[in-house]
Formats: C-alpha cells, sequence, structure tokens
C-alpha cells in the first residue's frame, strides 16, 4: 500500500511539470519582450530629466536677465563718464592749460610745469608731470584738491611742502598722470574740467612749521607749581619771560592755548601740536 501511495504521488507530480514549464517559458518571453522596453523607459526618464535640469537653468537665465542687462547699462555709463574724465595720451596739451587754469582759479602761482615723455608699463600709459605751486596755504590746497578731483587717475607723488607761518607755502609735487593710449578706441572724448571757486580753506591746512615752534618758544616755559581750587580744578604758576604768572585750561600762554593741567604736568596746545611741560621742566 506505501508503494502504491508513494507511485500515485509522483504521478501527480509529474503531470504538474508540463504547466510549470509552461509557464515559465511565458515569463521568459514576457522578459524577452519587456526588457527594451524597460530600458527605453529608463533612457526617457533620464532625458526628461536632463531637459527639466535646462529648463530651469534657463529660467534661471531668463531670471538674471534683467539684473545683468541693469549692470551693463551701469557700466556702459560708468565707462563712458571716465572716458570723459580721463585724458587720452594725444590731450596733454589740454591737461597741461588746464592745470595752468586751476592755478589762476585758486590764486596760486604756478613757479614750474613740465612732463617727462609717455611711458608705458605692461596696459597702463602715464605722463610725470613736475609741478611747483606756491602763495597762501588755502590758495595752494584749493588748486590740489580741485585737480584731485578733476583728474581721477592723477596720483601725487614726491612730495615735498616748504611752509611758513604766514600762511604760505611752497609745493613741489610729482604726479603720474594715467592716460588712455592712443591707439585705444573710446566712445567718448575726454572733456576739460570747468572749474569754480572753492569755500573756504583753514589758514594753516598743511600745519604749524616746527621752527615756527622752536623760533616762538626760544625764551622758555617754566611750570613753577600746581595747586587745586574749587575741588578738581588744577591751576599753574609758570614762568614766561621772566615774568610770574598763574593760568588755567583754555587760558593762552605764549603761542599756545592752556589744554590741560595736572598734578605733575601743563599741556600746551599750538595750532593742534600738543606740548607737554613737566614739574620744574622748560619749555
Amino acid at each position: 500500500m506505501i508503494e502504491l501511495s508513494f507511485f500515485n504521488t509522483k504521478k501527480s507530480a509529474v503531470k504538474y511539470i508540463p504547466i510549470i514549464l509552461v509557464y515559465m517559458m511565458v515569463i521568459l518571453s514576457l522578459l524577452m519582450f519587456l526588457s527594451p522596453k524597460i530600458s527605453e523607459l529608463k533612457l526617457l526618464e533620464n532625458t526628461i530629466k536632463h531637459e527639466q535640469s535646462q529648463v530651469e537653468m534657463i529660467e534661471r537665465l531668463i531670471e538674471q536677465r534683467h539684473a545683468i542687462e541693469a549692470e551693463l547699462d551701469t557700466l556702459t555709463a560708468a565707462a563712458l563718464m571716465y572716458e570723459e574724465m580721463i585724458p587720452r595720451a594725444v590731450d596733454l596739451p589740454g591737461v597741461l592749460a588746464a592745470v595752468k587754469e586751476v592755478a589762476a582759479v585758486s590764486q596760486a602761482e604756478l613757479v614750474k610745469l613740465d612732463y617727462d615723455p609717455l611711458r608705458a608699463e605692461g596696459a597702463n600709459s602715464m605722463y610725470r608731470l613736475n609741478m611747483e605751486l606756491a602763495g597762501g596755504c588755502g590758495n595752494v590746497l584749493a588748486a590740489v584738491q580741485s585737480l584731485g578731483e578733476a583728474f581721477p587717475s592723477l596720483y601725487y607723488t614726491d612730495m615735498s611742502l616748504i611752509s611758513s607761518i604766514n600762511g604760505s607755502v611752497h609745493l613741489r609735487a610729482g604726479l603720474d598722470l594715467y592716460v588712455i593710449p592712443a591707439q585705444r578706441e573710446t566712445s567718448a572724448s575726454w572733456q576739460p574740467p570747468v572749474w569754480q571757486e572753492t569755500g573756504v580753506v583753514p589758514s594753516h591746512p598743511f600745519g604749524t612749521p616746527l621752527w615756527y615752534l622752536q623760533e616762538s618758544c626760544v625764551k622758555g616755559i617754566k611750570l613753577l607749581g600746581v595747586v587745586k581750587v574749587h575741588g578738581s580744578e588744577y591751576r599753574a604758576l609758570v614762568s614766561v619771560d621772566g615774568a610770574q604768572v598763574w593760568t588755567r585750561v583754555g587760558e593762552p600762554l605764549g603761542v599756545g592755548t592752556v589744554s590741560e593741567i595736572s598734578e605733575t604736568m601743563l599741556v600746551l596746545d599750538v595750532n593742534g601740536v600738543k606740548i607737554g611741560i613737566d614739574f620744574g621742566g622748560e619749555l
């Protein structure tokens, strides 16, 4: 009985083998049919993603277009402005005439004005101008400021200055004037500046000459003593030209003004220059 049952079971399993083979063939057929379609689908998905990224990039460029166009307009306007302000190499005669004119408008004496031949340093071209101005401090300063504002490509070098207490100065300077080379094309031409008289200028814009301080203080100021009055206020006993006087902060003393008094020192302000006199010391 056992052998018969085993035989029947084996016979029943053999019946399902053709069915299983048929299903496997069907599945293999489907895979063989669908495999190219799946590959095409993946390729299509990748193509769509690429196109989407391209569309997003184009949209970003479109959004930036207005900003780029506005920046380009600004840069173009700035370039035209500088082309009108920066002289070309051939404009040197006009530049020299403009320097003479600003000196006259500023009421400064143009003692000397000459130039060295055009030289090139890489992409830059420049003239070295040699200038000497004399006159009142305010007049010379006005001329220097006006030239700097009118010529943005002008740089002062090798400056020397002789100043006097009456407000007159003698300025000697080298100026590097960068110019547009003659062979470079420009959209606009250099426009000579229009000079206007400047406002009030300090009487000593270049400071007080040290030789004047030495001459003025040659007789000496000596701090003899310090006392405290009214709580925290100090007063100083000083000797000026042999005479003893009491002084306090804010009062004139010799060639300056007392700006500070402490227990051991008096500070004198001479046209912005602070000079300290120690107790028992002498200026």
